[in-house]
C-alpha cells in the first residue's frame, strides 16, 4: 500500500516538472508584444523569431494580418537620413516587415513590405533624430513559424538635382529601389536643337528630363518614359541650359537593375525630313538599341498615284514603318522581327519611312523602295462589226503613257463548247497608244483582252474584255 501511494506521488511529481518544463519551453519571444518591443541601433543585424509568438492583441493596421504571430522592434534615431530594413526569413516562413513612427503611446504606420518567394523583405523610410520608430515582423496567413535576420541602417540618399555630369559618350548605372533609389544625370542642351535620349534598361525603368534650373524631383518633369526606352527631345526658346535626367528602377522589383543612358545631338537621319530614298535604291544601315542609334528616318515623294514596295532584309528584331508627312501611321511590319514588306497603294504627296530597333536589338539592315505608277489599260476593236475576210484594228491605250511591253489575247464563241483562244499579240507601246491588226478566220463572235506588262517604273494593268464580231448575208 505504502508503495502504490509513493508511485502515484512520484508520477504526479513528474507530470508537474514536465508540464512546467513544457510550458518554460513553449514561452513566446520576449518582444511578443509592442510594449515590450526589443531595442536596436542602426547598422545592427538582430537574430529573431515567430515561433511561440502570439497574435497582436491591440489595433496594429498595417499590411501584415493583425491576427497572426508577430513580433516587435524599437529603434530610436540618433541621426537622420534615409533608413533601409533588410530581413531574411529561413525555411518556409513568410512574413510581413511593417514600420510604424511612434509618438508617446500613439503609433503611425509608414511603410511596408511582404517577403518574396526567397525569404527577403526590404523596405525604406525616412530616419528623423530624435524621432522613435516600431518594426513588426509578423506571419502571413498559412505560414509556417520560424527564424529571421533583421537588419536597419542608412542607404543611399535619394539623387539630388542636377546630378552628376553626363559623359559625352554616356554612361551605365544601376538603381535599386531600396538601396539606390534613384541616379541623376545633367547635360547641357541648347533651344532648338534636337537630342536623342536612349535609356537602356535590363528592365523597365522610369526616366524624367528636368528642365534647367530644377531645384526639387517635386517638380513636374519636362518628359517622362515610363519604361526607359528613345525619344527625341527639344528645348523650346529660352530653355538652353543644364537639364536632369532621372533614372528610378520598377518598384515592384528587389533586385538591382543595370541600365545605359545616352543623350546626344540628333542627326540627319534621326529626325525630320530624315534621309530621301530615290526610287529603285537601295540603303545599308546599321541599329543599336543598347546605344544611341535607335531609330533611321528616310523619305520619298510619289508624283503620280503609285503601288510603292518598301522591303528590309535584316536579321535582327527591327520595326518597318510607313508613316504620312502628317505623321498618320499607314503600314507597319512591326514585331515580325527580321526581313519585313509593306507593299500599299501610294498617292501624289511625301512619305516617311522609319526603321526602328527593339530593346536590346542591333544589327544591319539594307532597305529598297519601289514605287511604279498605276496605270489603265483599255482596249478598242474597229469596227465592232466586221465583214468576212476583212481586218479588226484593236487599239490598246496605256495611261499615264508609259514605254513596255503589251500582249493581246483574242478568242472566238464556239455555240457549243464555249470561249476558244484564237491568236495571242506580243507588242510594244511608246507613248499613250498602240495597235495589233487581227484577221478574223470565219464569221462569228469574238472577244479581246489587252495586258500592259509593267516595267521598272510603271505597274502593269489589264484591260475590260471587249467583244467584236463578224457577220454576211444570210444564205439559204
Amino acid at each position: 500500500m505504502r508503495a502504490t501511494r509513493t508511485s502515484i506521488f512520484l508520477t504526479a511529481f513528474l507530470a508537474v516538472v514536465l508540464g512546467c518544463a513544457a510550458l518554460a519551453f513553449a514561452a513566446a519571444p520576449s518582444n511578443d508584444t509592442r510594449p515590450n518591443a526589443q531595442r536596436i541601433q542602426l547598422g545592427q543585424t538582430v537574430n529573431g523569431t515567430t515561433t511561440d509568438a502570439t497574435a497582436d492583441d491591440d489595433d496594429a493596421s498595417g499590411c501584415g494580418p493583425s491576427d497572426t504571430p508577430s513580433v516587435w522592434y524599437r529603434l530610436d534615431a540618433t541621426t537622420s537620413g534615409r533608413a533601409i530594413v533588410q530581413l531574411q526569413a529561413a525555411g518556409d516562413l513568410d512574413v510581413v516587415v511593417d514600420v510604424y513612427q511612434r509618438v508617446r503611446s500613439q503609433f503611425n504606420q509608414i511603410t511596408c513590405d511582404e517577403s518574396d518567394k526567397r525569404g527577403r523583405a526590404s523596405t525604406e523610410f525616412t530616419l528623423k533624430k530624435g524621432q522613435s520608430y516600431l518594426i513588426r515582423v509578423s506571419e502571413k496567413e498559412q505560414s509556417v513559424s520560424g527564424n529571421f535576420t533583421l537588419l536597419v541602417g542608412l542607404g543611399q540618399p535619394a539623387a539630388r538635382p542636377p546630378g552628376r555630369p553626363l559623359p559625352s559618350g554616356g554612361a551605365s548605372g544601376t538603381v535599386q529601389r531600396v538601396f539606390e533609389p534613384s541616379n541623376a544625370w545633367s547635360t547641357r542642351m541648347s533651344e532648338g536643337v534636337t537630342y536623342r535620349v536612349n535609356l537602356s534598361p535590363a528592365s523597365c525603368m522610369r526616366l524624367s528630363i528636368y528642365g534647367p534650373g530644377t531645384t526639387s524631383f517635386g517638380e513636374d518633369p519636362r518628359r517622362v518614359l515610363a519604361c526607359g526606352g528613345y525619344t527625341l527631345f527639344t528645348p523650346g526658346p529660352h530653355e538652353s541650359g543644364v537639364y536632369t535626367l532621372l533614372v528610378e528602377p520598377e518598384s515592384s522589383r528587389r533586385t538591382p537593375q543595370r541600365y545605359r543612358l545616352q543623350v546626344h545631338r540628333a542627326g540627319v537621319d534621326d529626325t525630320a525630313p530624315g534621309v530621301f530614298v530615290r526610287n529603285h535604291t537601295r540603303l545599308r544601315g546599321v541599329l543599336n538599341a543598347n546605344r544611341i542609334d535607335v531609330v533611321d528616318l528616310y523619305r520619298f515623294d510619289v508624283a503620280q498615284p503609285s503601288i510603292t514596295d518598301l522591303v528590309m532584309k535584316t536579321g535582327s528584331n527591327f520595326d518597318l514603318v510607313l508613316v504620312s508627312a502628317g505623321g498618320r501611321r499607314l503600314s507597319c511590319a512591326c514585331g515580325e522581327g527580321g526581313d519585313a514588306n509593306i507593299h500599299i497603294r501610294t498617292m501624289p504627296g511625301r512619305y516617311f519611312v522609319l526603321i526602328r530597333a527593339h530593346r536590346h536589338a542591333a544589327g544591319r539592315y539594307r532597305l529598297t523602295r519601289a514605287s511604279k505608277t498605276i496605270t489603265r489599260t483599255t482596249l478598242t476593236p474597229t469596227p465592232r462589226v466586221g465583214s468576212p475576210g476583212g481586218n479588226v484594228n484593236l487599239v490598246v491605250g496605256v495611261t499615264p503613257a508609259s514605254v513596255g511591253p503589251v500582249t493581246v489575247f483574242v478568242e472566238r464563241f464556239d455555240p457549243v463548247s464555249g470561249w476558244q483562244f484564237v491568236r495571242r499579240f506580243e507588242t510594244h507601246i511608246s507613248g499613250s497608244s498602240t495597235s495589233v491588226s487581227f484577221h478574223p478566220p470565219g464569221v462569228g463572235r469574238y472577244r479581246a483582252q489587252a495586258t500592259f506588262n509593267g516595267t521598272r517604273l510603271a505597274a502593269g494593268s489589264r484591260s475590260s474584255v471587249e467583244r467584236f464580231r463578224v457577220e454576211g448575208p444570210l444564205e439559204q
